[in-house]
């Protein structure tokens, strides 16, 4: 869903059963063409976070059931308008953490049951201030790893609410990064590319 090539930001939305074949959904969603936003499911639905594109920075939500139809569901929502941010689900929320406005990092924390209403779980988590780092859901925690907050760093930090953190580690194997991406597959945590210059 969406991101850039340097000249054009894109608004297209693909899927694949494989890997290897791909169908476009659509080549125009509902949401401007845009990068460094966030992407999660929740409630049987797909949904779009923030994101940059090229010219203006969002804190826009919205969703679709089939990646095709797309619904706005806050023009506005309460955290600040953000990029290189991310966002999970844990214990049927989403949760925004971190990210970028162009001027600033954070490290602030917002869930929400339906992307519309949302509650600040922190303005200031124990992890540093960051953009470009990556999230995931494992051992029904939140893991926050790496990502940009002057220097690329390859912390790890946890939580179970988005509020209260700890550091699993403050130096993992990976060198410190930012703008890599991560997923769980296997009961094990995958950590894939990035890169460590401005």
């Amino acid at each position: 869903m969406g991101g850039d090539d340097v000249t054009s930001y894109y608004n297209d939305v693909w899927s694949s059963t494989d890997g290897a074949s791909w169908d476009l959904v659509t080549g125009n969603a509902a949401w401007s063409g845009r990068n460094y936003h966030s992407n999660v499911v929740h409630d049987n639905k797909i949904y779009v976070l923030g994101g940059y594109d090229g010219t203006s920075r969002f804190n826009d939500v919205w969703s679709s059931t089939d990646g095709a139809t797309w619904s706005l569901v806050t023009g506005t929502a309460a955290w600040n308008v953000r990029l290189a941010h991310t966002s999970v689900v844990l214990d049927n929320k989403i949760y925004v953490l971190g990210g970028w406005d162009g001027t600033s990092n954070f490290n602030d924390v917002w869930s929400s049951t339906d992307g519309s209403s949302w509650v600040e779980q922190t303005n200031s988590a124990l992890w540093s201030t960051r953009r470009g780092h990556t999230s995931v859901i494992h051992d029904n925690q939140m893991l926050v790893m790496g990502g940009y907050d002057g220097n690329y760093v390859n912390d790890i930090w946890s939580s179970i609410d988005g509020a209260s953190w700890s550091l699993v580690t403050a130096n993992a194997d990976w060198t410190g990064r930012r703008s890599h991406t991560s997923v769980v597959h296997g009961n094990q945590i995958f950590v894939i590319g990035g890169h460590d210059t401005s």
